[in-house]
């Protein structure tokens, strides 16, 4: 687990790259944020990750406006 005690933010992470890089940051032991404004996509894959690990995990609905202004 070499990303154990880290947090990891993927933009874009409902599908493609941003979907891998979440996936394999989460095998390797992060704690990943999942920023996707599909919100079906970003909802499965975040589903797909929490299922190991669900009792140290928490999902937030956000919208494109929300998620910039907590990025800038």
């Amino acid at each position: 687990m070499r990303l154990s005690d880290k947090v990891a933010i993927v933009t874009g992470a409902g599908a493609g790259i941003g979907e891998a890089i979440a996936t394999g940051f989460a095998g390797e032991g992060a704690a990943v944020v999942i920023l996707e404004v599909d919100e079906a996509r970003g909802e499965r894959v975040a589903e797909a990750i929490m299922a190991p690990v669900e009792e140290r995990c928490f999902k937030k609905p956000m919208s494109r406006r929300s998620m910039k202004s907590m990025l800038l």
